[in-house]
């Protein structure tokens, strides 16, 4: 996401071709498809039996929140700007898009999953590596 982001706002600081910032959304736009469905799996996957209904309904309202917010400053800023925001408005919109989403990368580290000890399949010690 950070990399289609950061290459959707050089449209706003550059005079490059359309199909750039169109690319850098379908980029950006991959890594938040990416991204979703993983997140939804470990967090039912680390919340427990219990809490699985507590857990998500707790990440789809931050989610919710997140982007509320992010209108609403976005809207704020476009309306500052009005009648004519200008590439400095977008750039700046965008710009931080970018940073959020490369601090969001730099927050996230490895999430270690407890083995289990039974016959089925061996499960990972840690997420995204090698079966042990």
């Amino acid at each position: 996401m950070t990399t289609g982001l950061a290459i959707a706002t050089t449209l706003a600081w550059t005079g490059l071709p359309v199909w750039i910032g169109l690319a850098g959304w379908a980029v950006a736009g991959l890594g938040m498809g990416l991204s979703s469905p993983t997140l939804a799996l470990l967090t039912l996957d680390l919340a427990g039996e219990h809490n699985q209904g507590r857990y998500t309904s707790a990440g789809q309202m931050s989610a919710s929140m997140s982007t509320a917010t992010t209108f609403a400053i976005s809207g704020t800023l476009l309306a500052f700007a009005a009648p004519h925001p200008g590439r400095l408005v977008f750039g700046v919109i965008l710009t931080a898009g970018a940073v959020l989403a490369l601090l969001g990368l730099l927050a996230t580290g490895r999430v270690v999953v407890p083995t289990l000890s039974s016959s089925r399949s061996p499960s990972p010690s840690r997420v995204g590596t090698t079966w042990s």
